[in-house]
């Protein structure tokens, strides 16, 4: 197997559409915010600094994940396996938010009061 270097990818794959380039966008628009409150999942991917990745599947009712604002999604807390991978990928700065049509990145946070109350417990997590 020949070694591949990233240059040589351009020549291998045709380029994206227009279309598919279209999809990332910088900040959410208007009809990203409707997709998103419309759907009853995602996927929250993050990476850990030691390079490890994670996957974690969301559901809820259609509009469990809240569009605060242009470059802000909050989702809520939720019972789960208790690996907290996720959690800890975000605490140590990374953070990704990708669906299946939708495509959007950034940096993720936890919201300080919202992580006390999950600390708490399950009774306290906001659902």
């Amino acid at each position: 197997m020949a070694d591949l270097a990233a240059s040589d990818l351009a020549t291998i794959y045709p380029k994206p559409t227009p279309r598919v380039i279209a999809k990332a966008r910088p900040e959410i628009d208007e009809h990203a915010k409707k997709f998103i409150a419309m759907s009853p999942f995602c996927v929250l991917a993050t990476s850990g600094s030691d390079g490890s990745v994670d996957a974690s599947p969301r559901g809820g009712n259609p509009g469990f994940v809240h569009v605060a604002g242009p470059s802000l999604i909050l989702m809520p807390d939720r019972s789960g396996n208790n690996r907290i991978d996720s959690f800890r990928n975000i605490v140590e700065g990374s953070g990704l938010l990708q669906g299946t049509t939708y495509r959007g990145s950034g940096f993720a946070g936890i919201d300080g009061g919202i992580w006390q109350a999950a600390a708490r417990g399950p009774e306290h997590r906001r659902n």
